[in-house]
Order: C-alpha cells, then sequence, then structure tokens
C-alpha cells in the first residue's frame, strides 16, 4: 500500500491500488479491501482519459463484488459523480 501511495502517475496508481485491493479480497480480508477501493476512486477523479477511467471504474466494481463488499454510501457517490462526469446524465448515445 504504501508503494501504490508513492505513485504519482493517476493511471498507474488507480490500477495498482485495485490489483493490490484485489489481493487483500483474494486473502478474505474484505474491509481492508474496500478501504483501498476507496482510495483508488479518489484517483479515479483525477484521471483525464474517459476510457480508461471507464474501464477502471468497471475494475473498482467488479472488484467490490468479489470482495463481498458494497461500496460505503459515500464511496456510491463518488461513483455517481464520475460516471456523471464521463457521461452525462440525459444523453443518449447512438
Amino acid at each position: 500500500l504504501e508503494t501504490a501511495s508513492t505513485i504519482e502517475d493517476a493511471d498507474d496508481k488507480t490500477k495498482a491500488l485495485v490489483k493490490l485491493a484485489g489481493k487483500y479480497a483474494e486473502a478474505g480480508q474484505k474491509e481492508q479491501a474496500a478501504q483501498i477501493l476507496s482510495q483508488a476512486l479518489e484517483t479515479v477523479r483525477t484521471i483525464d482519459n474517459s476510457i480508461f477511467k471507464s474501464w477502471v471504474l468497471a475494475e473498482i466494481v467488479s472488484t467490490y463484488t468479489e470482495a463481498g463488499q458494497q461500496p460505503s454510501k459515500s464511496d456510491m457517490a463518488k461513483l455517481f459523480d464520475i460516471v456523471k462526469g464521463i457521461h452525462p446524465i440525459g444523453v443518449v448515445l447512438e
């Protein structure tokens, strides 16, 4: 976790945090996994590439599921805000 915290590039830092959370989930440390995923959500906000941001959000949600956890209410709000920023509500894709 300390190593991931020192990574400056948001893309790389987010990937490292999600991977680390997955390892904690596999080890049965579900609460720790959820805490790390919450940190990853904070980092996602700083990513400019919408395609990568969408991909990593899917990875975060998948890892929450693997850990048998649900995002906290504040993390759900973060997820919603991030998704809304990628694809504004009310815009229809063709």
